[in-house]
């Protein structure tokens, strides 16, 4: 029995919006699982794990957000835990342009070397697209575009292969059977 863990920001700071959980709530949630004797798995092996009768789950991160690496990662290493970030590759060692709006704060993405670091320590590096526009509004070349521009950025830097979002993923299905 498994579960997917869908996270975007750890991080004590307030902020107006709902994408964020605390470092304790955070590190509440890993202990459960922890505790309780779940495997940890990342996405693509979620996705390959099976049907079998063991307790295990992928912990995701949408957006790539510096305060994954920063919060995230060292609380995911005491627990012996991995996951997926899901990169958003013009954003890479950028500030975000969308959660502007929401209280003026602005949020730091991962770099280069973060997401190097996470990657060699056993992370799965996916894409959550090049620019993060929404995919539901674009025509067809410029949907490959973003998918193939941002794959071939992501597997450069880490020099390996990836997966694709599932949210991502589930806005295509929609816009093309629809």
């Amino acid at each position: 029995m498994g579960q997917v863990l869908n996270y975007h920001k750890v991080t004590n700071d307030f902020e107006w919006g709902i994408t964020r959980v605390t470092c304790k709530q955070f590190e509440s949630h890993c202990k459960f699982l922890a505790e309780n004797d779940y495997k940890s798995l990342t996405f693509s092996e979620f996705c390959e794990f099976g049907n079998t009768n063991e307790k295990y789950f992928a912990i995701t991160f949408d957006d790539a957000y510096k305060n994954v690496y920063e919060n995230a990662f060292p609380i995911l290493k005491k627990f012996g835990f991995k996951a997926t970030v899901f990169v958003i590759t013009d954003f890479i060692g950028e500030k975000n342009l969308w959660d502007v709006n929401l209280g003026w704060k602005v949020f730091s993405h991962l770099n280069e070397q973060e997401i190097i670091e996470l990657s060699e320590s056993g992370w799965e590096i996916g894409s959550h697209t090049k620019s993060h526009k929404a995919l539901i509004y674009l025509k067809e070349e410029q949907i490959k575009l973003e998918l193939r521009e941002s794959k071939n950025i992501l597997e450069r830097l880490v020099k390996k292969k990836f997966c694709q979002s599932p949210i991502l993923l589930g806005f295509l299905t929609k816009k093309f059977l629809n």
